[in-house]
């Protein structure tokens, strides 16, 4: 079970069996709580994602990345990019198309704007190696993973509310 709520407008419901929810998934404007990561997932990538088997699971969210990390260039490239001021090398990594594959380098990135790619167009998940410097991946290897990629760079705040252990005084 998941329940949407913006938080300026009202408190997180009450949990069905009581306590906190385990997780949940802030947004710019709404914030998510649930019982499981997949359900958030879910809410990120499409409400038919809870019934898709493992392989179509990472599918759903390999796109969601491919999607989530285009308009995240985008955006960096809208805010900070000349592209009269910029080379072809410089211009085709940061306006190539997410979900055509690997962006391939021969060097590290060191451009001032933030390289976001897809975790799983590269090694260990296919034979390219990932490039280095300034790059962000979003990452759909695992729903706990994509989500704290996304985390990562601000697109959502996933956090898991865990009791503390017994012992622990603080």
């Amino acid at each position: 079970m998941q329940i949407t709520f913006d938080p300026a407008q009202s408190a997180a419901p009450a949990r069905p069996s009581g306590g906190a929810w385990p997780f949940s998934l802030v947004t710019a404007t709404t914030t998510i709580v649930a019982e499981s990561i997949t359900e958030l997932v879910a809410h990120l990538v499409g409400e038919t994602y809870v019934g898709l088997d493992d392989d179509q699971a990472l599918l759903a969210r390999y796109d969601a990345a491919c999607t989530i990390a285009g308009m995240t260039q985008a955006l960096y490239c809208e805010t900070a990019l000349d592209p009269a001021a910029e080379t072809e090398e410089t211009l085709t990594p940061l306006l190539s198309d997410r979900g055509q594959g690997a962006v391939e380098l021969q060097w590290p990135w060191t451009h001032e704007i933030p390289l976001v790619l897809v975790r799983t167009d590269y090694e260990p998940f296919t034979e390219t190696s990932a490039p280095g410097g300034n790059v962000v991946f979003v990452d759909p290897s695992h729903e706990r993973v994509f989500l704290e990629s996304l985390d990562r760079f601000g697109f959502v705040s996933f956090l898991v509310h865990q009791p503390l252990s017994k012992g622990f005084s603080g």
